[in-house]
């Protein structure tokens, strides 16, 4: 009797044990993962009442990572660089920056910094040289396999010859400079996002508009 009894109590600590460990919660933590982002498309640059049309090329890699706690953390940080080549232009853009913002249930605001440099020449029209600062402001949405980005990002120049304000062009801004963009993309297979990417950008000399495809592969 005393032996089956014992054998009863040990039973029960080790499945009370088993349950315990299946209940267990998982201690919040920062996951990661790298990502590669090709880019095509075409770019519209106007100034002084007249434009050009040119190719635009572009890759994007980094890191995107997210915070497990209670209070959900998503951000990235990354390195872009593209150019932009027709038959009367040559341009190039490079910049390094991070963005985060809270990881709420399918949508997700982001507050970036970035550090820019970049410079084109088209038709006649000059975009001087400069680095500066830009300040990206975006909110995710995410449904399903369907995902859209807006945003807007005002940039401050170091060169003093691209210090013109945004608002004399009759559009919303503040800056130097100020950058308006949106996309649509849709997830096809594991870590694959396939999109189509629409910006303005408003600068000194003119507005350059740029749509094109992109496709974003997480790296495991």
């Amino acid at each position: 009797m005393s032996v089956l009894l014992l054998a009863l109590v040990t039973g029960s600590y080790a499945a009370d044990g088993k349950k315990k460990g299946k209940n267990k919660k998982k201690k919040p933590e920062w996951t990661s993962a790298g990502f590669v982002q090709p880019q095509l498309g075409a770019v519209m640059l106007t100034a002084n009442g007249g434009g050009a049309l040119a190719s635009d090329l572009g890759v994007s890699g980094g890191l995107q990572y997210r915070w497990t706690g209670k209070s959900k953390l998503s951000g990235q940080t990354y390195v872009d660089v593209s150019g932009q080549l027709g038959s009367s232009v040559l341009g190039a853009d490079a910049r390094i920056g991070s963005k985060l913002g809270p990881g709420m249930s399918g949508m997700s605001p982001q507050l970036g910094l970035e550090v820019f440099w970049n410079q084109a020449a088209w038709s006649g029209a000059q975009l001087s040289s400069s680095s500066g600062i830009a300040v990206p402001l975006s909110l995710q949405v995410r449904k399903d396999k369907l995902g859209a980005e807006v945003g807007v990002a005002p940039a401050w120049t170091m060169n003093p010859n691209r210090r013109t304000p945004s608002r004399a062009f009759g559009v919303p801004g503040f800056a130097h400079e100020m950058a308006y963009f949106a996309v649509v993309d849709m997830k096809r297979g594991k870590g694959v996002r396939i999109g189509l990417k629409y910006e303005a950008q408003v600068r000194e000399v003119g507005t350059t508009h740029t749509a094109g495809l992109q496709l974003r592969r997480k790296l495991d």
